[in-house]
């Protein structure tokens, strides 16, 4: 499974072959931190075999980042996004490779309003990179974040796209979905790192 891409007239998907790629997702929020690996492949073997082409998973779950995993293991060590903790990304790892052996493009949130207490402008940054260096090699991620449609979270959201970049060479999309619902164009439309609406 390879990355997916803004056509060149920037109208609509591509994949790897530059052949339009049609997005079919189901919204999975807790597939990393509730599902196991084998669990996941049932879930993604099912959504493939129905014709879904995306997966929509929250890194860290619903909420704000504090609820532990079916292990009992917290996504950051003492609650905070500058220490991630290895024991409760090793099984995501296994999740994400599941995906790409399926051909499953996972947009994966990095960010939500809810994370406003812990991920702030002063960690977002480390975090998003780390993030970013980990699922390097991950061709089938694209990148979003989950903010208020509102001035006071764009700090925020550059430092993280800054860090997603830095991490992965700018190989993956990076884009917004306002969570309450608003277009991310409501409030960010001309941000270079954002590659669509």
């Amino acid at each position: 499974m390879g990355p997916i891409r803004i056509s060149s007239n920037k109208r609509y998907f591509v994949d790897q072959d530059h052949s339009p790629f049609f997005w079919l997702g189901d919204t999975q929020w807790e597939l990393f931190r509730l599902t196991t690996p084998d669990q996941a492949r049932k879930i993604i073997e099912t959504r493939h075999r129905q014709g879904y082409s995306v997966f929509q998973i929250m890194m860290t779950g619903v909420g704000d980042g504090t609820p532990l995993d079916l292990n009992g293991e917290p996504p950051w060590i003492g609650d905070d996004p500058a220490t991630p903790n290895e024991t409760y990304f090793r099984p995501v790892d296994a999740i994400v490779e599941i995906a790409r052996e399926v051909g499953m493009i996972l947009v994966i949130g990095v960010y939500h309003q809810l994370h406003r207490d812990r991920i702030t402008t002063a960690n977002a940054r480390t975090y998003a990179r780390w993030l970013a260096q980990r699922y390097r090699g991950a061709p089938h991620i694209v990148w979003s974040m989950y903010p208020r449609a509102e001035q006071e979270f764009v700090p925020v959201l550059r430092e993280l796209a800054a860090g997603l970049r830095e991490g992965d060479g700018g190989r993956r999309l990076v884009t917004v979905h306002p969570d309450p619902s608003p277009t991310s164009s409501s409030f960010i439309n001309d941000e270079p790192w954002l590659d669509f609406h």
